[in-house]
C-alpha cells in the first residue's frame, strides 16, 4: 500500500482502494486466477489490520475491529465506514471485495465461422451483445 495513505482516513482509503482492486478484478477475471484473488485479499487485509492497530496502539483487538470493520453479507472483517451524501444521507462505503469477483471463461469462436460470412450476421450479433454485457457492468 502507499505510505502517502498511512494518515489519511478510512473513506480516503477506501475510494483509492476500490479503482485499483476492481480494475485489477476485471482485467484478469477472464484467466484462472481466484486464487490470486484470495491471495490479494489476504494480504489488502493484513496492510489494512496493521494500518488500523498502528493507528491506535493503545486500543484492543475488539475495539479496533468495530471501528474500523463492520459484519456486512457475513463477513465480519469487511472494511467499511459510513459517510454522508450530498443529500445527508448516510451510506455505507466498503472495500471492493475481490475475492468474489466471479471468472468468465473465454468462449471459443467456432472453427469455421467468419466475421465476413453474411450469413452468421446473428451468431456475431449474439457473441458481441453478450461480451458488451460483461464487459461494461460494474460489480458493486
Amino acid at each position: 500500500m502507499k505510505k502517502g495513505l498511512n494518515g489519511a482516513n478510512q473513506e480516503t482509503v477506501i475510494r483509492k482502494l476500490n479503482p485499483i482492486l476492481r480494475d485489477f478484478a476485471n482485467y484478469y477475471k477472464g484467466v484462472v486466477s481466484k486464487k490470486t484473488f484470495f491471495y490479494i485479499k489476504s494480504r489488502v487485509w493484513e496492510y489494512l489490520w496493521r494500518r488500523c492497530k498502528r493507528r491506535h496502539p493503545n486500543k484492543n483487538t475488539k475495539w479496533v475491529r468495530k471501528r474500523y470493520f463492520q459484519t456486512i453479507k457475513g463477513n465480519k472483517w469487511t472494511f467499511a465506514c459510513k459517510i454522508y451524501d450530498r443529500r445527508g444521507k448516510e451510506i455505507t462505503i466498503t472495500l471492493y471485495p475481490i475475492a468474489e469477483t466471479t471468472i468468465e471463461r473465454h468462449i471459443k469462436v467456432k472453427g469455421n465461422v467468419s466475421p465476413n460470412d453474411p450469413t452468421l450476421k446473428e451468431y456475431w450479433d449474439k457473441r458481441h451483445q453478450k461480451h458488451g454485457k460483461s464487459y461494461w457492468e460494474i460489480d458493486e
